[in-house]
């Protein structure tokens, strides 16, 4: 049934990007509450961006590469200098292909915000699709996980990291992790078995 409302949200998103029609979310955020305006439609066109740039890795669309694009534009012009919007910016480019600029803005805002574990969890991320220097990525993503050592996703992260590098003893202990810190999340559980295979 989620699945199916899934599946029909997913289908409407595309149908508003594909004809321009108006995004109800930052409409719902902009009515809502009159005195916080602004910043419920940053956050909602910032939080839009995320999942178009996903939509655009997984389908190669451009028309979700546009979308991503005007939502963070938008969250941008409304509040250019806050973190979260930098970051969900380097998620667009990183999500459409851009890595480089995605880099770069995690470094800036690593560099103004240095106890953020989702600017480094994400930087780490990017280093490690984009090659070159492991180290480097893995330092980022150690330090995710030690800025926020409860939230399984810096686990799943650095798991990952090591899984896709062939380090299972270490993929392994961070899975466990998972399983650890949310114990109905099938996540750590499906890939302690993977690692396991």
């Amino acid at each position: 049934d989620r699945l199916g409302q899934a599946r029909g949200y997913a289908g409407q998103a595309k149908h508003r990007a594909r004809s321009g029609e108006r995004d109800p979310f930052a409409q719902v955020a902009a009515d809502r509450d009159p005195d916080q305006r602004q910043i419920r439609v940053r956050d909602a066109y910032a939080g839009q961006g995320r999942p178009a740039a996903q939509y655009h890795r997984a389908e190669a669309d451009p028309v979700w590469a546009d979308r991503a694009g005007h939502a963070i534009l938008e969250a941008l012009r409304l509040d250019p200098d806050n973190p979260l919007v930098r970051i969900r910016l380097a998620e667009v480019y990183h999500g459409t292909g851009r890595s480089e600029a995605a880099e770069d803005e995690l470094r800036r805002v690593v560099a103004e915000n240095p106890e953020n574990d989702e600017a480094h969890r994400l930087l780490g991320a990017v280093l490690a699709d984009r090659g070159g220097s492991d180290e480097r990525a893995e330092a980022e993503l150690e330090r995710a996980v030690e800025l926020r050592p409860r939230y399984w996703d810096s686990h799943r992260a650095l798991g990952h990291f090591y899984f896709r590098r062939g380090r299972y003893p270490e993929a392994l202990e961070a899975y466990r992790r998972i399983t650890e810190l949310q114990p109905d999340n099938p996540y750590g559980f499906q890939m302690v078995g993977t690692v396991h295979h």
